[in-house]
């Protein structure tokens, strides 16, 4: 019994080491070549461009502030994985930068934008929450945000706008990482030397560390969650 208990555990974690070395894959080599953005055949998001619709903006219009976090639980691959890793119903997060005269959410990404891959990108938040990007959403706000140090955060973060986006070291101690929760947590410590969050270590070969996902925002004692979606519901 307790051999194949070890067996049952061994499995698991090859298939989320499996997993979790996909998306690195993905999120570097494979999405760095103009052969996969030629050939529509290997860009899944191609085949599902029809179908794709822009979120109603309307149902947040009057809810959103400057220096809110918006959430997605991604479609991709790469989003299964980080949500089975961080235990999280999300995979992304950004961050509102502009609320006219349309709201927009600045966020490092590797695939949102086919003409600026890799990298921080502003995106309005129409297309950031559409159904090619998420299958469901979260508004954040932190309560330490307000007037006064709002735009110090939001101009720490468009500061950043086109670096790269890096998600390990990759042998180079002088890359720092840079994703999507580490643009936004940096920025935010700027303004409250006191905010911390808890980091995930991921014991997986290559890629073993501490990592910042999503799910850290929710679970931090300085946030609260502004409003949410789910397809999921809207089909029931």
């Amino acid at each position: 019994m307790k051999l194949s208990k070890k067996i049952g555990i061994s499995a698991v974690i090859i298939i989320i080491a499996l997993l979790f070395s996909l998306f690195l894959l993905t999120s570097t080599l494979f999405k760095d070549t103009d052969f996969v953005r030629r050939n529509p055949i290997f860009n899944l998001q191609s085949l599902v461009s029809d179908k794709n619709t822009n979120f109603d903006i309307s149902k947040v219009k009057d809810k959103v502030r400057l220096g809110d976090l918006v959430l997605r639980e991604g479609t991709a691959t790469d989003s299964n994985v980080i949500m089975m890793l961080s235990s999280s119903d999300y995979s992304h997060i950004g961050i509102v930068t502009q609320i006219s005269p349309e709201i927009v959410v600045t966020h490092a990404t590797t695939d949102d934008d086919p003409e600026h891959t890799d990298q921080v990108i502003k995106t309005p938040l129409d297309e950031f929450w559409n159904s090619n990007n998420a299958d469901a959403g979260e508004l954040l706000r932190l309560d330490f945000i307000n007037e006064d140090n709002v735009s110090t955060v939001i101009n720490n973060v468009n500061s950043k706008l086109g670096q790269s986006f890096v998600l390990t070291y990759k042998g180079n101690r002088q890359q720092r990482p840079m994703y999507c929760s580490i643009l936004i947590y940096n920025a935010l410590k700027e303004v409250n030397k006191d905010f911390s969050l808890k980091w995930q270590f991921v014991d997986i070969p290559l890629v073993r560390g501490d990592y910042l996902f999503p799910q850290a925002f929710i679970d931090s004692k300085d946030s609260k969650i502004i409003y949410s979606f789910s397809k999921k519901e809207t089909i029931l």
